[in-house]
């Protein structure tokens, strides 16, 4: 049997949904602290379909908090997950997170809102990286990452960096988690 394969969320769970769909694998547990009644307010279709695997932790969950939630020697994504995680679970758990820039390319990049960077700094791509988490923000061994030539789209702003970036953040997991989960 696999090893459990856990996701955690802050915003809508959409990722987690379309993954899921792709690669016709359900994860174990789905970990969100975004408040229930908002969540089934944007997405309730992924509610409706894996609510039995939803676990809720509070706004800024404690290390307590995540072990109760994240059983023992799972895989672990972060999908959008607006925290950052202690480090004593980074060393006790298999994290992978996936940042929404060419880190290798672009390591300026790090922490929050690189797509609005890439906007404002009119970068020549956008792109993925998936990384182990550590304790340092956006630094742990980068395992694969996608580029997105921005000459190649024809696109009128901000949002269409957002869209394009998602929708390659989207294949990039699907071929990351293929063989691991």
């Amino acid at each position: 049997m696999n090893r459990p394969w856990v996701t955690l969320f802050s915003q809508t769970g959409s990722e987690i949904y379309n993954i899921s769909k792709k690669i016709n694998r359900v994860p174990d547990v789905i970990i969100t602290n975004k408040p229930k009644d908002k969540f089934l307010e944007i997405k309730p279709e992924l509610f409706d379909e894996y609510g039995d695997r939803f676990v809720w932790l509070s706004k800024k969950p404690t290390v307590e908090e995540y072990i109760e939630a994240i059983p023992l020697g799972s895989f672990v994504t972060l999908h959008g997950w607006l925290r950052i995680i202690p480090p004593e679970i980074c060393e006790a758990y298999e994290i992978y997170n996936l940042h929404p820039a060419p880190l290798k390319m672009y390591p300026h990049l790090k922490g929050k809102d690189p797509q609005i960077r890439i906007w404002q700094e009119n970068l020549e791509y956008t792109g993925n990286t998936i990384h182990k988490c550590t304790a340092e923000l956006d630094a742990g061994e980068i395992l694969v990452q996608n580029l997105v030539p921005l000459g190649e789209w024809k696109f009128d702003g901000l949002n269409e960096i957002f869209k394009i970036t998602h929708e390659a953040a989207t294949e990039l997991w699907c071929g990351f988690l293929q063989n691991r989960v």
